[in-house]
């Protein structure tokens, strides 16, 4: 027996030999040792590949009862599926009736998803003793092992029946998980036995042992940190027997793991030694050649170094080690330094990650020897830094520099001696963000330089977009010179620059009452005049122009709507070119007056099909009931095309029902044709809540047909008003399908349920929060809603996207005459008030309020800034 082995087995036997203390344990005992599990667990579902499906926790007796009568079920993973449901509910009951089997493999699948049923990390205590009485029995102690994987133990039995066990040379990954199973507890009073077993466990002097190793050691230093055992000596010994010198790839990997452990459990201890220990590690590894494998490992010490609790106070500590590692020869030039097999430029990569990591932390510290580094490496860097390499480092020490604290002093005076090695104006504009943050009368001098500059020698309304970004980033650098004498020397350089041209009225006179505000001085009395000068001039303007937009969009209109400018639209939309959507608009708007030559095009049998639908969609946007011959006959010229069939049925979906097309659209029901053909011809029923639709509904509503037919049958089901279609939505909807059919299945909910019903399913279902579903729940407000409410909610259903419920909202806002919710929607886009035409050109939403308010019969017309709703006879 191997020397190794001998101090494992000694180990072990310790362990035996050793009392356990014991304590009683109340109430905040067991909150600690068996703490909740996360969100993510408490939820207790599992995705099973092998059904394509989503396992639940069952949640009642019935469950329960359906759960363990699938145990036997023929499907292939069924009876898989039912151990993973009741294990995630930490069904006891199946726990012990698969032990009595002794079926591992499923105990082990049990082992593998369980969770308590209070939801804590603990197992139940009597499973836990049974696994404990039969741990020894053949084929059972490996599935065991799983239950330690997520869980813990609670009982020191459970310690005493582990700690016998042996190292097996013919099974060493074992030993692995019995390290890793024992160590499962929040258990206190077990640190000085797992202490010797990791001690034990210290040599690594085969190829087993630098494999296994370093897994048993990382579960062992996770326990100590969960009890904040004071173990650092323990910690450098597994450092030391784990070195960074490690030539092998998988173990600098598996033993940078181990490191990690160490800094998470240093980072919770609060003494001044784990600090140490800390420090010590610095020291080393500013020490090291960079690369891949160094600059992980330091980036980890560096993060969990600033989470210690003594971090803050013991700074100036880590300064001078923080300087070790910026002082570091830039790769490759690094002694030591082994090339790696990467792509070009991957040396200057770590360089800048380690580099930037450290310049974030010296800006964290409120030091003023963090500042003086800091300047020193930007005088280092930022000297003729031409290269791409030294340009990111500067860039990335000036973003530094921006949050190191008003406190800490720094040296603006140097700061400023190195502005002219900086030459894109980007660098200058972050130097000056980083001179506001200290002010001095030498960084003010600083930023109003950069603010000239950026006012460049153009006048009033001429800057570019670079210019007015520049300076509104710069006026909020100035006014970090709070102090009144800096305050009024700014505003006496913005007085030079307007009177000298360079500074226009509007932003001068922005930027002014800012400053004025804050010196409690009101504006003077000249820019006042010039105020309301300018703003009859704008005045004026507006006016013109709204008169001038007026008389341009009648003649536009007028063009547009003559018969050659009808054929000129039809023309460009059939040439498909960029101006195509502009003619669909122009066609749209027109309206009536372009179906004679509209139906014409539709009827030329040399048209092409992508030709007639989009004149489809034009007559379905006109709405005229004379269109639908027209539409079912270019539909019957190519009765193949599929993409031309779902246009029809969204085209008569927008016109009145005629007998003619409830009847094409029933036969394409009964013909074998495409899944997409029979959910656009389901769809046009629902679109008319006709009654002809019911039987089609019923018919594919059934389990045997496609989700996506299902879930439109349901739909129209809910449209017409199905008895129990209600438990069909909401079974459907559980199967958790897609998002479109989601949405799909609860607008069917949406008409037949209430408010308080309706969020109630949603959150049973566990839906998850969007735009769509924030829409839906609009909707299902506005059907059971009445007076101010329903016309809000109304507005909020004309203006979402998409516009799922757009003709609902219309139609109520047209009956209750409440013109002044859609006139503002049709005179203003955004900030601007235009004219009517001018909206309906660039917004949807105005598009929208005209397409529905002309298909209720409803003309619009522009009279003295209003919109005159007019109701066709």
């Amino acid at each position: 027996m191997s020397k190794f082995y001998c101090c494992l087995f000694l180990a072990f036997f310790l362990l035996v030999g050793a009392p356990l203390p014991g304590r009683a344990a109340g109430q905040d005992d067991l909150a600690r040792h068996c703490p909740q599990a996360d969100k993510y667990r408490q939820q207790r579902t599992f995705y099973l590949a092998t059904l394509k499906e989503v396992v639940r926790a069952p949640q009642t007796p019935q469950e329960v009862k359906a759960r363990f009568a699938d145990l036997n079920a023929p499907e292939k993973g069924r009876r898989q599926a039912a151990i993973i449901a009741l294990a995630l509910a930490g069904n006891r009951d199946l726990f012990h009736q698969l032990l009595a089997a002794g079926e591992g493999a499923e105990l082990t699948t049990y082992a593998e998803h369980y969770l308590r049923p209070d939801g804590s990390l603990c197992l139940d205590p009597q499973i836990e003793k049974a696994i404990i009485r039969h741990f020894h029995d053949p084929g059972l102690s490996a599935a065991f092992l799983f239950f330690f994987e997520t869980n813990l133990y609670s009982s020191q039995a459970f310690f005493k029946t582990l700690t016998p066990l042996s190292f097996e040379a013919d099974n060493p990954d074992r030993y692995g998980r019995l390290v890793k199973a024992l160590c499962a507890t929040r258990l206190p009073g077990l640190e000085q036995e797992l202490l010797a077993l990791g001690r034990a466990a210290l040599p690594h002097d085969t190829p087993a042992q630098k494999r296994l190793m370093p897994e048993v050691h990382q579960a062992l230093i996770a326990y100590f940190a969960s009890q904040q055992s004071p173990v650092f000596s323990y910690f450098r010994a597994v450092l030391a027997a784990e070195p960074r010198s490690e030539e092998v790839a998988y173990l600098q990997k598996s033993y940078g793991a181990t490191r990690l452990a160490i800094y998470q459990a240093l980072s919770r201890y609060e003494g001044e030694e784990s600090f140490a220990l800390f420090l010590e590690q610095l020291a080393e590894l500013g020490r090291q050649p960079w690369g891949p494998f160094y600059n992980k490992d330091l980036s980890q010490l560096l993060s969990h170094l600033q989470a210690h609790p003594l971090f803050g106070e013991k700074q100036e500590q880590v300064i001078p080690l923080l300087a070790q590692i910026l002082a570091t020869p830039s790769l490759p030039g690094q002694p030591g330094f082994k090339t790696p097999l990467e792509k070009a430029g991957a040396p200057e990569i770590y360089d800048r990650q380690i580099r930037s990591q450290v310049y974030e932390l010296l800006a964290a510290m409120d030091s003023e020897a963090a500042g003086r580094l800091l300047l020193a490496e930007l005088a280092a860097k930022g000297r003729g830094a031409t290269g791409d390499h030294d340009q990111r480092l500067a860039a990335a020490l000036l973003q530094a520099l921006v949050s190191v604290p008003a406190s800490a002093a720094l040296d603006v005076g140097r700061l400023l001696e190195l502005a002219p090695h900086f030459d894109g104006q980007g660098q200058q504009l972050r130097l000056a963000e980083v001179v506001s943050r200290h002010p001095t009368p030498g960084g003010l001098a600083f930023v109003l330089e950069q603010f000239a500059l950026a006012l460049g020698d153009e006048k009033e309304g001429a800057a570019s977009p670079g210019h007015l970004q520049a300076q509104a980033f710069l006026f909020e650098q100035l006014l970090h010179f709070s102090a009144p004498r800096y305050l009024l020397q700014i505003r006496a350089e913005l007085d030079a620059w307007f009177v000298a041209g360079r500074l226009p009225e509007k932003r001068y006179q922005q930027m002014s009452s800012i400053l004025s505000e804050r010196l409690g001085q009101g504006l003077p009395a000249s820019l006042a005049q010039i105020g309301a000068r300018k703003e009859e001039k704008q005045r004026q303007e507006l006016a013109a122009s709204h008169i001038r937009w007026r008389q341009e969009m009648a003649a536009e209109l007028q063009s547009q709507g003559s018969p050659e400018g009808i054929a000129a639209n039809i023309q460009t939309l059939a040439s498909f070119g960029p101006d195509a959507k502009k003619a669909g608009y122009w066609l749209m708007r027109v309206g009536e007056p372009v179906l004679p030559q509209v139906h014409a095009a539709l009827a030329e049998p040399a048209a092409p099909a992508a030709l007639k639908m989009q004149l489809m969609v034009v007559l379905a946007e006109i709405g005229n009931p004379s269109s639908s011959p027209f539409l079912l006959k270019a539909a019957a010229s190519e009765p193949d095309n599929q993409e031309l069939l779902i246009e029809l049925f969204l085209a008569l979906a927008k016109l009145p029902p005629t007998p003619e097309a409830i009847t094409f659209v029933g036969s394409s029901l009964e013909k074998e044709s495409s899944q997409k053909i029979k959910m656009s011809a389901l769809a046009y029923f629902a679109s008319h809540r006709h009654e002809d639709g019911l039987e089609w509904a019923r018919k594919f509503a059934t389990p045997e047909n496609p989700s996506g037919l299902r879930c439109v049958a349901l739909y129209l089901a809910a449209m017409l008003g199905e008895e129990e279609v209600q438990e069909q939505l909401v079974t459907m909807l559980a199967e958790h399908k897609n998002s479109g059919e989601e949405h799909l299945l609860l607008r069917g909910l949406a008409e037949i349920t209430r408010p308080e019903e309706f969020q109630e399913i949603l959150a049973a279902l566990g839906v998850s929060e969007s735009e769509d579903v924030e829409q839906i729940s609009n909707y299902v407000m506005f059907r059971a809603g009445s007076g101010r409410q329903k016309t809000e909610l109304a507005e909020k259903l004309l203006a979402a996207q998409p516009p799922f419920y757009s003709e609902q909202a219309v139609d109520f806002l047209l009956a209750g005459r409440e013109f002044a919710v859609l006139d503002k929607y049709l005179r203003i886009k955004g900030e601007h008030e235009m004219s009517l035409e001018m909206v309906l050109y660039v917004s949807a939403v105005a598009q929208r309020i005209f397409i529905e308010s002309r298909r209720r019969g409803f003309s619009l017309a522009e009279r003295d800034g209003k919109i005159i709703f007019r109701k066709e006879d």
